[in-house]
């Protein structure tokens, strides 16, 4: 991680953190604070808080191309003359779909296939895009020709990230609980679980994005976003399901 991202991430965590603290001071020194203000006040958190996910989405995209070095290791004889096989892949809604439409998506969308560097380079530019079909065609061609890479976690969590961010919060959950669920161990697990917590507030389901918030802080307690999920279980205090 660069200087500058690391010293953007703590600026704007501080921020939070500073923002966060008067807001405390205001709610115990006037307790009939109107639920406008509150509302208004977590919209500017949340504000910040995609701020700071920004810069880390940055982070860990430089950091994933930058160690790719050796991710062709994993790449077995079938990289360089991908075979179509009689299977389903997830599609971007959660249901299966045939190998034979995934890949008529990937050509349509002239997404690269055999080198797992170039597949994920075809990934992350569509993901800052926003472009969420070509990331889609990306992610079908990167779990189909390198179901094993390291990559793949990034790859779906950036699905359902712009699913989020276009308000398709179903279709968003299905690609965090695929993070959350299949990759374990992988770097992009907590950010799922945040993601999660992120869509069930936005879908109003404060109990369920409280206990995913909790669940951040639980797992991953020295993470950024188990500083930013602890600031969010405060806000929630007192808002019912």
């Amino acid at each position: 991680m660069s200087k500058i991202s690391q010293f953007n991430s703590i600026f704007l965590l501080a921020s939070v953190s500073v923002f966060f603290i008067g807001c405390s001071t205001f709610t115990s020194g006037d307790k009939s604070v109107d639920s406008q203000e509150l509302n208004r006040l977590q919209r500017k958190l949340s504000d910040a808080s995609d701020r700071i996910e920004h810069l880390e989405d940055k982070n860990s995209i430089l950091k994933s191309l930058l160690a790719g070095g050796g991710a062709s290791s994993l790449t077995s004889s079938s990289a360089t003359s991908p075979a179509i096989k009689n299977s389903t892949v997830p599609s971007s809604t959660g249901s299966a779909i045939s190998d034979v439409q995934a890949e008529k998506n990937v050509f349509k969308e002239q997404a690269p296939r055999g080198d797992e560097k170039k597949i994920y380079h075809y990934i992350v530019t569509a993901f800052k895009s926003k472009n969420l079909s070509r990331l889609i065609a990306g992610q079908i061609a990167l779990e189909k020709d390198f179901p094993e890479s390291p990559y793949l976690d990034n790859a779906i969590y950036f699905v359902g990230k712009i699913h989020l961010q276009n308000g398709s919060f179903g279709q968003a959950l299905r690609q965090f609980d695929r993070v959350i669920k299949e990759f374990p161990l992988g770097n992009k697990r907590v950010s799922a679980i945040y993601g999660k917590a992120q869509t069930h507030l936005k879908m109003n389901l404060i109990k369920m994005a409280r206990d995913s918030y909790n669940q951040v802080v639980k797992e991953y307690p020295n993470s950024l976003e188990a500083n930013r999920a602890k600031i969010e279980i405060r806000l929630l205090k007192g808002k019912k399901a």
